[in-house]
């Protein structure tokens, strides 16, 4: 890879991550990963309406055995006074 680019990256020229959606609307959006003992996660944030999912269904679905976990998730946006403004979007597996 280039200087500064790390192996599947997936950055853009610009050192951001953008999906596109549609056939050529950009959306920036914003990663991270996380693992714990056997489970791995992928976390995407992305500028919308509030809406947070789990797998493809509704995190407070998922969470529905302890509403806590998901509060702790979503504290950070509501901090900052984002929730109602960025989607969150994870995907789990173990």
């Amino acid at each position: 890879p280039e200087a500064g680019k790390k192996w599947g990256d997936g950055r853009s020229e610009d050192g951001n991550w953008y999906m596109t959606i549609g056939k050529d609307q950009k959306i920036q959006y914003w990663q991270g990963m996380g693992r714990r003992k056997t489970m791995i996660a992928i976390v995407r944030i992305v500028e919308g309406t509030g809406q947070f999912t789990v797998n493809g269904n509704d995190a407070i679905k998922h969470f529905a055995g302890n509403p806590v976990w998901w509060f702790m998730a979503c504290e950070p946006l509501c901090a900052v006074s984002k929730k109602n403004s960025m989607d969150i979007i994870a995907k789990a597996w173990k």
